[in-house]
This record gives structure tokens, sequence and C-alpha cells, in this order.
């Protein structure tokens, strides 16, 4: 039977409120192993990951450099997928989870998809707002996409990297996007949380990004300036949550009630800026 790698990375995951953790233990339902690619941490994300107590689960290290910029997005995925020892790699960014009930199609689809298929997509659910909402087919929203690939076949020099996109999407071996003959899509669906969170740490996760991508030229956002989309442009969600989601939904968005649920306190640990 085939072996299936999920890696992730992640950089202060717990107080800037990401959902690696939940992440991890949705992964362990299928995977074998599990590559956490760390970006020099200084709050207790790493310290939450060991504690899953999964041998299954490997930590490695890579700083996160800033003055990279977008290109640091790209690095880390490579490393990360580098990492990799099944045959083939799932991605799962830090503001993702997998749902239990895709849980056995995932762990099944290596040993059904034909032989020319090297890359497979998953629909992408992003909540926006609250755990009620999602962007999905909000025309307001730029760059949409509702599926994307996420789990590729290892050892075929398949890496990050793209040039004119998202520099983080999957490349083939010349640098190329990987041909959509060469994929396919499955309905499994990969829960995106990363806009929701608390008003403050959303804003400062926009800045980062946004400074990556555009440098000196972006001027930070401030808390009066920003504005999130109104709910009569949301899509409401109707379906269930990832079990592993439980705790951290009842938290709502309270930062100190999702802290509780880390046992984090701030003050004990230096500042630093998350991925």
């Amino acid at each position: 039977m085939s072996k299936i790698s999920v890696y992730t990375m992640t950089t202060n995951s717990i107080e800037n409120e990401f959902t690696t953790i939940e992440g991890i233990k949705s992964a362990l339902l299928f995977a074998d192993e599990v590559v956490v690619l760390d970006g020099g941490s200084s709050d207790n994300t790493l310290e939450k990951v060991r504690e899953i107590g999964d041998p299954r689960v490997k930590i490695y290290q890579n700083k996160w450099l800033h003055s990279l910029g977008k290109a640091m997005y790209a690095i880390q995925k490579s490393l990360a997928l580098g990492y990799c020892t099944g045959d083939w790699c799932v991605l799962m960014d830090a503001d993702e989870v997998y749902h239990e009930e895709d849980a056995k199609v995932i762990k099944r689809l290596p040993d059904v998809v034909a032989s020319n298929i090297v890359a497979i997509k998953f629909n992408t659910l992003h909540f926006y707002k609250s755990f009620e909402y999602v962007l999905n087919g909000c025309p307001d929203w730029k760059d949409l996409y509702t599926d994307k690939i996420y789990m590729v076949r290892n050892d075929w020099g398949i890496h990050h990297g793209a040039v004119e996109y998202d520099p983080d999407m999957h490349v083939d071996n010349n640098g190329k996007l990987i041909p959509e003959e060469d994929t396919i899509l499955v309905n499994v669906r990969v829960f995106h949380y990363g806009h929701v969170r608390t008003k403050k740490v959303y804003i400062d996760k926009y800045n980062r990004i946004e400074r990556a991508f555009h440098g000196k030229e972006y001027k930070d956002m401030t808390a009066e300036e920003f504005k999130m989309l109104e709910e009569s442009k949301l899509t409401s969600y109707e379906g269930t949550h990832p079990k592993v989601m439980e705790d951290r939904i009842a938290a709502g968005l309270d930062h100190e009630e999702i802290m509780k649920l880390y046992n984090y306190d701030e003050g004990d640990a230096d500042a630093g800026a998350g991925i």
C-alpha cells in the first residue's frame, strides 16, 4: 500500500490564531507521516505540536527570512515537501483542516487513480468572518479559488514556485504548471480558516502578506481603514465542521479564549510575526 505524507509550515501559529494543531490532528487520520517545517516560532507552537505525541509527526526547522518577501512561501513549502518520504504528499497550510469524513477517501486515492495522474485537486472551503459563512461564490473577492492541487506524487521533481502565478503553487520539474491532463479533481474538502480570526490578528496577518508581496511600496492598513465584506455577500455554510475544531469554534472570536485552548501566555514569549 502506498505511503502518504502530509506537509505543513508553521511560524508562531498559536499567537497568530492558526489552526495548525487541529490540522495536524486531522491529517493523522489518513497520513503515515506529517512533516512540520517551523520558521522559527517564539510562541509555544512547537511545544503544542510535540504534545500531540504521535511518532508520525516529524518536526524540522528553517528560519523564515522576511527579507526574501513572497519567495519565502515557495521556499518553505518546497523544503517541507522535500522532507516527505511518502509515495504521495499532501499539502496542508497552517490554517487548513481536513474533515474526518474525507480521511478514507484520501487514504485510498493512491491505489485508485490512473498511472498518468501526478497531481490531485481538492475542493477548498474558505470560511470568512465566522464559522458560519464561506467566501465561495463571492464575486467581490479577487483571485478566489475553490479547488487547487493539494496531493502530488513524490520524487517527480514537483515543487512550489510558480512564475506569474501564486508563488507557492505546485510546479513540475521544469518549473511549469502541472498540465491539466495530468491532474484529477476529487470531492475532498479542505477547510480553510485563515479568514476567521480576531480583528487585530487578522489585520496583522493581512499586512504581513501584503508587505511580503509588495515590499516597501505597501503601506500598512490600519484598524480604521480595514473593512470586512458584508454577510449579505457571503454564503451560509450548512454542513458540519471537522470534529477536531469543536473547541476552537466554541472559543469564538475571543483572542484570550483562543489562547487558553493552547495554554499560551503571550507575556512569556518574545514577539514574533507568523507566516
